[in-house]
């Protein structure tokens, strides 16, 4: 499991990042301590990573971050902290990507007593610390799969990152009319959600303004009639809006044909889906389908009978994959899959906002899960 930890200066990246690599027995990565140890390799006078910053530039050093990045996350297992995620760095082979959300007041107040970084204006730093934390927290409401308050003492928030890890996760579809309707149902979400899946084939959003509600990561959708949507309009303008909704979102999911032409934003992934409305084919069919897929395999049939439950559960095989079988006898591979693998279920906040049938509400699943995990 590759879990990054991100945020603005101060935000206590490191302080959580190590507690939480000892709580969950993995190894810690500092990027900047990496960074010192690389560039001092071998020269007497050691430098910070604030000093090789300010000696070499700008350019030098994120060329160098990057550079040591690519070769860190090429591990299967670690805890980082320090990737400059809003300068656009890839950070898609990362399962878990924490964003540490600090108030602006309180990340500025800790600059001014700890020291002033060298991206910012000592002479000016209330204004420089401004503009610069406006412009990387887009970025960093773009790409996250977790966000956290980090506003309590480092044990609670650390407590709070493992009990969201180690939960079955769960993603609530949104199928709101218009923005204002969306808006609203975005604000409605408790903690028990994970993801959100926002259903766009209705109408096309304020992207802005969604990115500034933007509490859990966005799964965005845009589907045809064919797929049980209700979008009209023709397949070049559905990869359109899919490719520009992908900018706030964390994957972008489509039907596997569409999903081969997409072209998302950097770091948004892509979810391949595969549905079947009226039946669930073979084991060894559904096997080549999750092959071929682009990205994350997603595959959605209807459960003709309980055994068609255990051939979906035969294809978690501890890769990053969303199984689930539709319809009242598919409730089985809806509760067990997450416990085994999968990667999330979709559960409504209420029984009329369900998009499948079959879908057990957010509440229904956590009580069913209190008594099994």
């Amino acid at each position: 499991m590759r879990i990054l930890v991100y945020g603005f200066k101060h935000a206590g990246k490191t302080s959580i990042g190590k507690l939480l690599a000892k709580k969950l027995n993995m190894p810690f990565i500092d990027l900047d301590a990496e960074l010192e140890k690389t560039y001092n390799k071998g020269k007497k006078k050691k430098l910070t990573f604030r000093e090789i910053y300010k000696k070499e530039g700008a350019t030098y050093f994120r060329r160098l971050e990057r550079k040591l990045y690519k070769q860190l996350v090429k591990k299967s297992h670690f805890i980082l902290a320090g990737v400059p995620v809003h300068t656009g760095v890839d950070i898609s082979a990362c399962d878990h990507r924490i964003f540490l959300d600090v108030p602006p007041q309180i990340l500025l107040s800790r600059i001014s007593k700890t020291g002033i970084p060298a991206f910012l204006k000592a002479h000016d730093l209330v204004d420089s610390f401004s503009k610069e934390y406006n412009a990387r927290l887009p970025e960093y409401l773009r790409v996250f799969t977790m966000r956290i308050q980090n506003t309590q003492g480092k044990k609670r928030v650390v407590q709070e990152i493992r009990k969201k890890l180690q939960r079955p996760q769960l993603c609530v579809p949104i199928r709101a009319k218009n923005q204002e309707e969306l808006i609203k149902q975005l604000n409605t979400l408790t903690d028990e959600v994970d993801y959100v899946e926002l259903w766009l084939d209705r109408f096309e959003p304020d992207y802005e303004e969604l990115l500034r509600h933007k509490k859990h990561p966005f799964i965005v959708v845009c589907k045809p009639k064919k797929e049980k949507g209700l979008f009209t309009g023709t397949q070049q303008e559905r990869i359109k809006r899919l490719n520009k909704a992908s900018h706030i979102a964390t994957y972008v999911d489509a039907d596997t044909a569409t999903a081969k032409k997409l072209t998302p934003a950097t770091n948004c992934g892509i979810i391949s889906s595969y549905h079947n409305f009226t039946k669930t084919p073979s084991y060894s069919k559904l096997q080549t389908i999750v092959k071929n897929a682009r990205g994350i395999p997603k595959v959605a049939t209807y459960a003709t009978s309980e055994q068609d439950n255990i051939t979906l559960m035969r294809l978690l095989d501890g890769k990053q994959k969303i199984i689930t079988a539709m319809g009242a006898k598919g409730k089985t591979s809806r509760i067990l899959a997450p416990l085994f693998g999968g990667m999330l279920m979709f559960a409504p906040l209420k029984k009329q906002h369900a998009t499948a049938p079959g879908q057990l509400t957010v509440r229904e699943m956590r009580k069913l899960y209190e008594g099994i995990v």
